[in-house]
């Protein structure tokens, strides 16, 4: 497992790196910028790229101004994205299973969101999961796929098994650490 602090474009080289019949997940306490910024332009700048949303964090407006730093024509880069949400694990899986295997890099961001909620059935949504992950597989026998997704938090049981889940798939895991903040001196030293 790689372990990074989150740097401005540390993502980038790590992922150029990446091949066919890998699998990458993306761990982070917040979304990433950088995914929006610099990744996905970059990919697009490449060829086609394939997105699925599994949340409702998605900065589009991070992606045209990442494609304006390519290039003066950031609508027609644009074009090199296609995008789709999926509001539900039942829609992430559909999507997935309906998306024909190509040589176009796939990214699954907040790819977990659906997978621990309150109203679903645990044996349910581990199995959606074990069968999302057997589709992840399968598209990325010809193209590498990212995933994001935040990590497991303790107080959620449910959350660390599908992450074990995640991790049992061979993915390469890179987890990315927040910069601490800078401490700020006191101006009359610390308070009783």
């Amino acid at each position: 497992m790689y372990s990074i602090p989150h740097r401005e474009n540390s993502l980038w080289p790590t992922l150029t790196a990446s091949r066919p019949g890998e699998v990458w997940l993306i761990l982070a306490p917040y979304r990433i910028a950088e995914i929006e910024c610099v990744v996905i332009p970059q990919l697009a700048l490449r060829g086609q790229v394939h997105i699925i949303v599994g949340g409702h964090s998605y900065d589009v407006d991070g992606i045209l101004r990442g494609l304006r730093t390519l290039t003066p024509d950031a609508a027609a880069l644009y074009q090199h994205i296609r995008q789709r949400r999926a509001p539900t694990m039942y829609q992430m899986r559909a999507l997935l299973k309906n998306t024909p295997e190509t040589n176009e890099p796939l990214l699954v961001l907040n790819f977990l969101n659906h997978y621990f909620a309150e109203d679903e059935e645990f044996w349910k949504s581990q199995y959606m999961l074990q069968d999302t992950i057997t589709e992840l597989h399968r598209l990325s026998r010809l193209a590498p796929v990212v995933i994001t997704s935040r990590p497991p938090e303790p107080k959620h049981p449910s959350f660390s098994h599908f992450f074990d889940q995640l991790q049992g798939m061979n993915a390469r895991i890179i987890e990315i650490h927040p910069s601490p903040a800078p401490q700020q001196s006191r101006l009359f030293g610390e308070c009783a």
